[in-house]
C-alpha cells in the first residue's frame, strides 16, 4: 500500500494515524442548539444526589437532529444521549427502572444511531472512544491528562479513571490496564458505576427490555406510568418494538477485535457469535474495517513473528481476566451465574477467546 492509499483508507475507516479509533470530540463546538443536552449531561451528578433525573429529562425539550454538521458532532451527540438515557434508567432502583424512554431522548437517539450505524444504547465507542478531552495541549495522551466529556454519575475520581484508563487501551498496553486500581475500587466499580454501563437487559428491563417513545408501542404517561396510549409513531420507528440491547462491553473494543482479525485469530461457536454481534455496538466504518482486514490480512500461521503477536495478545488477555476477576468476581454473591454487562457469561467466555489465541 502507498502512502495515499494509507492515508484514504484511514479516513475511509475513521481511524486516526496517531489517536487509532479515537475520535476527538471538542463540546465547545456543538450548536448552542443542543445546550440542554449538555447542561442536563454536566448537572448528572447533582441529579443523581436530588433523586431528579428522570424530572429532568420528562422536562427536555424535543430536539432535531438538524443543526449536527460534523462527524465529530454526531458522536458527541449519540454520547449526550446515551449519558441521559443511562441516567434516566438506573440513577434509582435498579429493579423499579422505567420501561419506556422519553421520546425527549429516544426520537433523536434513533436518528443519531441510524447516521453512525450504531446501536442506541451506551457502548464502548461512546463511553471511551469519543468521550474525552486534553486537560493540557501540550502534555502527552495519558490517563493523567484527560478528562471525560459525559457519562460522569459519580462524585469521585473512580467514575472518570475507569473510562480514561480504557480510552488509553487503543494501544493495549498491560501496564495502562494495571493503573486502573489507582483511584477505581472493585466496590467503587460493582455497586456504583457498573450499573450505568447496563443496556436494555438488566435489573427490570431483563425480562421484556425497553420501549422507545415513538415507537408503534411506546408512549410515556407521567400521570399513568403503567400504562401505554397510542400515540403518533415517529418515522423510522415504526417496527421497533421491544429492545433488549445489551450495555457496554471491553468485547466492543476496535482495537481488539482488529488484532483478532490482523493475526487470524479464529474464534468459534457462542464466543464468535458473540464477538461478531458486539460490532454492532461499533461505527459503522469501524465494523466495515473489520471486515476488510479480515478479507485481506497478509498474515497466515506461518508468518515470521506472528508467535511472538500472538503471545503479547495472550498475556493483554490474562491481565484483562485478572482485572475482571478482581473487579466483579470478588464483589458478587453468585459467581457461577453473572452476566457481563453486554449480556454473557463473562469468566468462561474470556478464557475461550484467550484460549484462542494458542
Amino acid at each position: 500500500m502507498t502512502f495515499d492509499e494509507t492515508e484514504e483508507a484511514l479516513s475511509r475507516f475513521r481511524v486516526s494515524r496517531e489517536l487509532g479509533f479515537l475520535t476527538r470530540c471538542d463540546m465547545s463546538k456543538m450548536h448552542e442548539y443542543y445546550r440542554p443536552w449538555i447542561d442536563l449531561c454536566d448537572n448528572m451528578v447533582e441529579l443523581i444526589r436530588k433523586n431528579q433525573v428522570q424530572q429532568a429529562v420528562l422536562q427536555l425539550p424535543l430536539l432535531t437532529t438538524d443543526k449536527l454538521v460534523t462527524y465529530e458532532d454526531w458522536r458527541t451527540a449519540h454520547l449526550l444521549l446515551v449519558t441521559m438515557a443511562s441516567g434516566y434508567l438506573w440513577s434509582g432502583n435498579p429493579k423499579e427502572a422505567p420501561f419506556v424512554l422519553p421520546r425527549s431522548i429516544s426520537q433523536p437517539l434513533t436518528a443519531v444511531s441510524e447516521q453512525l450505524g450504531i446501536r442506541p444504547v451506551i457502548c464502548h465507542a461512546s463511553a471511551c472512544l469519543a468521550n474525552w478531552h486534553l486537560i493540557d495541549n501540550n502534555q502527552p495522551f495519558s490517563p493523567d491528562n484527560l478528562q471525560l466529556n459525559a457519562f460522569t454519575f459519580l462524585n469521585s475520581r473512580g467514575n472518570h479513571w475507569f473510562f480514561v484508563v480504557t480510552a488509553q487501551l487503543i494501544r493495549a498496553e498491560i501496564q495502562v490496564l494495571q493503573r486502573m486500581n489507582e483511584h477505581l475500587s472493585p466496590k467503587e466499580f460493582y455497586h456504583e458505576l457498573r450499573p450505568f454501563l447496563w443496556g436494555y437487559n438488566e435489573g427490570s428491563l431483563k425480562q421484556n427490555g425497553i420501549i422507545f417513545e415513538g415507537s408503534h408501542c411506546g408512549h410515556v404517561n407521567t400521570s399513568s406510568p403503567g400504562k401505554i396510549p397510542k400515540v403518533a409513531i415517529f418515522p423510522g420507528m415504526e417496527d421497533m418494538g421491544h429492545l433488549k440491547y445489551g450495555g457496554g462491553s471491553a468485547a466492543q473494543s476496535s482495537t481488539i477485535q482488529l488484532i483478532d482479525a490482523f493475526l487470524k485469530v479464529e474464534h468459534t461457536g457462542a464466543e464468535k457469535d458473540f464477538l461478531i454481534e458486539q460490532r454492532e455496538y461499533m461505527p459503522r466504518e469501524h465494523r466495515q474495517l473489520l471486515e476488510w482486514v479480515e478479507a485481506s490480512t497478509p498474515v497466515g500461521k506461518s508468518t515470521p513473528g506472528r508467535e511472538q503477536a500472538l503471545e503479547a495478545l495472550r498475556a493483554f488477555r490474562c491481565t484483562h481476566l485478572n482485572t475482571v476477576a478482581q473487579y466483579i468476581l470478588t464483589q458478587i454473591e453468585h459467581p457461577s451465574s453473572t452476566t457481563g454487562t453486554g449480556g454473557t457469561p463473562f469468566m468462561q467466555f474470556l478464557k475461550n477467546v484467550r484460549a484462542d489465541t494458542e
